[in-house]
């Protein structure tokens, strides 16, 4: 129960209260609905009606009661009762679901929150397959396990109020059904604890592996065509499936085995019951009155035992999960929150400096930036030239703030990036090595909005001039608004390359990060492209990586990546 406090949301907790207060009036229900038969069926076997306690209770508040009429008050309560706390259970399963799936969605968002907003080099701890698997299976999870906590809550609370009004009636039977369906709870109880944890635990591993192989194959159909390997990928998948639906064909059948085990164990202890009574001499009419009185109990007291036992499965079952989401939630202490602050932007007016920065990968011996000091003026054109590996993606990536400097400090204007990065980051539009478009129409994909004002709509058009996609938007039926496709499947490379750039110039940041912007075009738009950006954005302080050395002219200074070192060369006369 303390983990589930944990994980539980705290504008939540004061439900537990309602809840609790459900649970007492679901207690007074059913020991009332089980405690009006017994009247009812003493009644009608009763040779003397007006000799029962009920006809002696009625009878000092109505008058001139016969037979029939008392039959048909009591059944009219008896009805009435059962009619209240059965829409009464109703309405507390609106209630209890609405609270489950509430909290799981606020999970779901809260572990989506977590991994959108963790540092940079954390998001690549984890695979993409196992974050989707925690977000949309393992919250279900916690789901499934709360729901089993109330359910043991409610329906022990059930058996207690019906075992209570049995026990009233005739302790010795009441007794021993009470003895049994505790034997067989503790028993399925011990037998859950041994073995579901450990096929929860499996089930955890082959669920992730079968997630993991499922993505990756479908985000690479066109070099598993090319290489033949649908097949390998199909097998791969196919064996970890197998093995989670083995293991949960295990847990079910292990699930559903109480209910047959149950069912036999009622029958057997109701003839023994018989059979015990009659040898002890108790009237032929209370046996059968009693006998009534258990069944009914019986056909209460065998869902709701059935239902605990696979409860407490539920909770062996799904504990691996449990433990997992306190683990992951543990990791919103290490994200970079300042939530509040984010939308406050901090300008840029003179320059960005880098300051005794070291920096190396984690696992790594050797320092990618090795003591770099550098101060970079608010409106430099600065080209990042150098071998792949020697540091440029690393060095943009600094200057954003996705990582944090072993040792030094990356400073605009005197404020440290990493620290302030929620602020900071405003001042950036970056154009990625790897296209990123969304299956959405073109203009959502360049402004992230549904809807433009005429401003954004004349802005939009200026962009899209710039990247050279005028007259294939004016070509196409829906114009601005065709969808691309699943990562742009619809529109050639370049194209989707052109879109991204588009994406990054049209929020017009003070500073523009170019990472191999251009690699997919011709040299001919190439060139066009790169001029137009630098000419529109002359105020602009942009960064551009590069292996094209014919690019560097627009640059007034080349940094230039080697061992660890940067370079930054005022001309480019000797690297052209």
């Amino acid at each position: 129960m303390k983990k589930v406090l944990g994980i539980l949301p705290k504008e939540e907790n004061k439900n537990f209260i309602f809840f609790f207060v459900f649970v007492i009036i679901i207690i007074f229900l059913e020991s009332l609905s089980i405690g009006a038969v017994f009247p009812l069926l003493m009644t009608i076997l009763s040779e003397n009606y007006e000799s029962e306690k009920i006809y002696i209770f009625l009878i000092k508040y109505l008058k001139n009661l016969s037979y029939e009429n008392l039959i048909l008050y009591l059944l009219l309560f008896v009805s009435f009762i059962f009619i209240l706390k059965n829409l009464f259970i109703i309405y507390l399963q609106w209630w209890k679901h609405g609270f489950i799936y509430r909290i799981q969605f606020k999970l779901q968002k809260k572990f989506l929150e977590i991994y959108l907003l963790q540092l940079y080099l954390d998001t690549l701890k984890k695979n993409t397959g196992i974050k989707i698997r925690n977000i949309t299976s393992e919250t279900s999870r916690f789901a499934k396990y709360f729901i089993a906590i109330m359910t043991i809550i409610i329906e022990s609370m059930v058996v207690f109020a019906v075992t209570l009004v049995l026990f009233y009636l005739n302790p010795k039977v009441a007794i021993a059904i009470l003895s049994l369906i505790s034997f067989l709870t503790l028993c399925f109880y011990i037998i859950a604890k041994i073995k579901t944890v450990k096929w929860s635990k499996l089930r955890l591993i082959h669920t992730g592996l079968a997630m993991k192989v499922l993505l990756e194959s479908l985000s690479a159909i066109k070099e598993l065509k090319i290489f033949n390997k649908e097949k390998l990928f199909l097998d791969e998948y196919s064996l970890q499936e197998k093995k989670a639906l083995h293991l949960a064909r295990l847990f079910s059948t292990f699930n559903d085995s109480p209910r047959v085990l149950i069912e036999a164990v009622m029958v057997v202890t109701l003839c023994i019951s018989v059979i015990f009574m009659t040898n002890i001499g108790i009237e032929k009419k209370e046996i059968l009155a009693t006998l009534g009185i258990f069944a009914i109990a019986g056909f209460r007291l065998f869902p709701s035992t059935t239902r605990i036992i696979k409860s407490f499965n539920e909770l062996k079952s799904n504990l691996p999960s449990i433990d997992l989401i306190i683990q992951e939630l543990k990791l919103e202490n290490k994200i970079q929150r300042n939530l509040n602050n984010q939308n406050k932007i901090l300008d840029f007016f003179n320059y960005i400096e880098f300051k005794n920065v070291k920096f190396k990968y984690p696992g790594k011996e050797q320092n990618i930036i090795e003591n770099l000091n550098l101060k970079i003026e608010n409106g430099s054109k600065i080209a990042l030239l150098g071998e792949s590996g020697s540091g440029k993606s690393t060095f943009s990536n600094l200057i954003i703030g996705f990582l944090k400097p072993d040792e030094g400090q990356v400073k605009i204007d005197g404020v440290d990036v990493f620290e302030n990065f929620n602020q900071t980051k405003n001042l950036f539009s970056y154009v990625s090595q790897e296209t990123f478009l969304l299956d959405e129409s073109i203009t959502y994909n360049v402004t992230f909005k549904k809807n433009l004002n005429e401003t954004e709509k004349k802005k939009l058009i200026d962009i899209i001039e710039v990247v050279n996609l005028k007259d294939f938007i004016n070509k196409l039926d829906d114009g601005f608004e065709t969808i691309v496709g699943e990562k742009g499947v619809k529109i050639s490379g370049g194209q989707k390359q052109r879109l991204t750039i588009a994406r990054a110039l049209f929020l017009n940041k003070k500073i523009l990060i170019l990472d191999e912007p251009t690699n997919e075009l011709d040299e001919e738009n190439e060139f066009e492209i790169i001029e137009k950006i630098f000419s529109k954005f002359k105020k602009n302080t942009i960064f551009l990586i590069t292996h094209n050395k014919k690019l560097l002219k627009y640059c007034e200074k080349t940094l230039h990546f080697k061992n660890g070192k940067a370079e930054l060369i005022s001309t480019n006369e000797k690297i052209l």
